[in-house]
Formats: C-alpha cells, sequence, structure tokens
C-alpha cells in the first residue's frame, strides 16, 4: 500500500518510506490544529535519541527504472525527502527514521537518476506482533493495554512495573535523555486516577491544574509519546512490548535497519511477486530494545545469519 501525496503534489503513489508532513504530531505547518500525533521518536538531524542499531553502518540500495523518478517532479517543500533538513515535526516519517542510512547529501543526490521507489535495506527481525491496542485516542491509555504491560487493577501502586512507566515515556524525558526517577511514583498516582474501565485519561488529568507537578510533567510526557499509537506484543520466547504506528497490525514484522536509531514496523506486500517487498508502516518503540540490547545479545556469527535484506516500496 502507498502513500497518496498530500494536495499541491504531483499526483502519483509515493513509495511507503517518504513521510508526509500530515502525519507531523500537528498536522503540517499551513494549519493550526490540536495534537494529531505523537512526536517523532528518532530526534532532530544528527542528534538521535537512540541507538538501536548499535551502530551498525547502513547497507543501502535504490531501484532503478526506465521512468523518470517522481520525486525529480515533486515539490520537494512538502515531503520529508531530506534527512540533514527534517524538523521535529515530522514524525513516523521513514526521511527521519532513515537518517543515519544517508549522509548530508539529499536523498535526490543518492538516487540513481531514473528511480522506481524501492529501497533496499538491511537489518534484523524481531518477530512478528501478536497483538495490538485500540488506537490511543486522545491520550487515553486503555486498561487492557496497561494489563498487557504488567498492571492488574488492584495491584500494590507501590509496585509499578519498569516496562510500563518507562513504556508510557519510551523510556526517556523531553529532553531526551534517561528519564527521571519520579516518573515511577507519577504513574502510580495516575493508576491510582485511572476509571471504573481501567483506563488513564491523560488529557483529563493533565488539564487539571491541581495535579502536583511531577504528575503533570509526567504527563505531558505521555501524552506526547503515546497520542494515536498502540500498545503491542511480540511473538518471541520471552515478552516483549512497546508502542506501535496507529496503522499497525497482528502479523506485521518489527525489525531493526542498521544505521537505524529506532525499530520499526513494516508490513509484507501480498502481491505474489519473485521479490518479497514491504511497506513501511512506521517508527515504533520496543521496550528494552532501543539502545543495542537486541544487537549486543548475539555473537557475529548469529548476527550475520540474522541479516536479512528489506525491499522497501
Amino acid at each position: 500500500m502507498h502513500r497518496e501525496p498530500e494536495a499541491g503534489l504531483l499526483q502519483t503513489q509515493l513509495p511507503s518510506w517518504i513521510g508526509l508532513l500530515n502525519d507531523s504530531a500537528y498536522g503540517p505547518p499551513s494549519t493550526v490544529s490540536d495534537r494529531q500525533n505523537a512526536d517523532s521518536l528518532v530526534g532532530e538531524p544528527g542528534q538521535p535519541i537512540y541507538n538501536a542499531s548499535n551502530g551498525l553502518e547502513p547497507d543501502v540500495d535504490f531501484g532503478q527504472t526506465d521512468h523518470q523518478a517522481v520525486l525529480e517532479q515533486a515539490p520537494t517543500s512538502n515531503l520529508l525527502v531530506t534527512p540533514a533538513g527534517a524538523t521535529n515535526e515530522s514524525s513516523g516519517n521513514m526521511a527521519k527514521v532513515l537518517q543515519g542510512l544517508t549522509s548530508d547529501d539529499t536523498f535526490g543526490r543518492m538516487m540513481p537518476n531514473r528511480f522506481d521507489g524501492r529501497l533496499s535495506v538491511k537489518g534484523i527481525s524481531l518477530g512478528s506482533i501478536a497483538w495490538t491496542s485500540p488506537r490511543l485516542v486522545e491520550g487515553i491509555v486503555p486498561g487492557e493495554g496497561l494489563q498487557k504491560l504488567g498492571w492488574q487493577p488492584g495491584d500494590n501502586l507501590h509496585h509499578v512495573p519498569d516496562r510500563l512507566w518507562r513504556t508510557l515515556v519510551a523510556d526517556r524525558g523531553p529532553d531526551g535523555k534517561r528519564p527521571p526517577g519520579v516518573y515511577r511514583r507519577a504513574c502510580s498516582y495516575c493508576l491510582s486516577n485511572a476509571s471504573s474501565k481501567g483506563d488513564i485519561n491523560t488529557e483529563k488529568l493533565f488539564r487539571d491544574q491541581s495535579q502536583p507537578q511531577i504528575v503533570r510533567d509526567f504527563l505531558d510526557r505521555v501524552r506526547s509519546v503515546v497520542w494515536s499509537r498502540r500498545i503491542f506484543t511480540i511473538e518471541a520466547s520471552e515478552p516483549v512490548f512497546g508502542l506501535s504506528p496507529d496503522d499497525a497490525e497482528p502479523g506485521d514484522m518489527v525489525c531493526i535497519f542498521y544505521g537505524c536509531s529506532v525499530p520499526v514496523v513494516v508490513r509484507k506486500h501480498d502481491d505474489h511477486s519473485s521479490v518479497a517487498s514491504y511497506q513501511l508502516v512506521g517508527e515504533c518503540y520496543v521496550h528494552g530494545r532501543m539502545d543495542g540490547e537486541a544487537l549486543l545479545a548475539i555473537n557475529v556469527e548469529e548476527l550475520r545469519s540474522s541479516t536479512r535484506e528489506f525491499v522497501l516500496r
């Protein structure tokens, strides 16, 4: 499934790994709106927040065709295709996710003159998504999602699971550094104020000015992380949890591409092509896999045998 271009662009289908400004946290710059999506997990160019691929060098190849490249014709001011100039408004777009896969040159300089929309990258699979929560609409964290993260109604509020509160803030503070320890206590407070169904309404709690400041700081961070994402689990020998794009579905694959700072969700195209290809669904947070842990846990031979090529289009 390809992305449709925004109004004003060349009317053609774009590869899934080219992000649009409509996907940014507050929508395109030409509009003024409330939050629409979570903030990107990638960070500013040259200042990654995470290191999921443990500093491994990227291996990238662009496909070629006899047709003129779409990107040579489209107005690039509306496309997020220049990693060196990406901004923190670009939530979930591959232009930012792939900033580590390119030099300081733009995508246009790296692409062949004739480009068919395919981008081949190498990496490893962390497994397939087994379950997703409903979309976290307006920052409401559903009780069933909290249960998947290890919390049951009636549990001891003094023993909030690490994987719960850390996942809700993507294991970072608003400055991109490790989250402050008071977030655990703030999370406990929010759990004690959950709805009768066990949901945490972060927006409602945040708008209550009587809340302690540490709670408001925590809620503000949670809103920026979970908004319109989904809590998910991965099929694995041990529990693996995270936050996915809202378009993610059970059966999608979670991968770490070499050179990328964050994991991504991809979906195999069901077109019976002789060469398997994938749609990029978007970036994701995988608890315990954001700082190279998945690659540090295997030796060189295991890494070599686990490495595979992913053709994105």
